[in-house]
């Protein structure tokens, strides 16, 4: 199978290199980078909030 075939199903006897895909475990990592999806744990992380806006406001409903 070339790179540039479409891999209809999963085949665990195929390598990477072949299909392309790569796995997301505990001992393969990721291959893009999850930071802009963990913006709000690290805004909680430095504020103990999610959001700045005062708790019952309008702006903070919404959120």
């Amino acid at each position: 199978m070339a790179v540039t075939e479409d891999v209809l199903y999963f085949d665990p006897e195929l390598s990477y290199e072949l299909t392309g895909y790569r796995p997301i475990n505990e001992t393969q990592g990721l291959d893009f980078d999850p930071t802009p999806f963990n913006e709000l744990a690290q805004i909680y992380d430095r504020t103990g909030s999610y959001t700045e806006y005062p708790a019952d406001s309008k702006p903070y409903n919404d959120f």
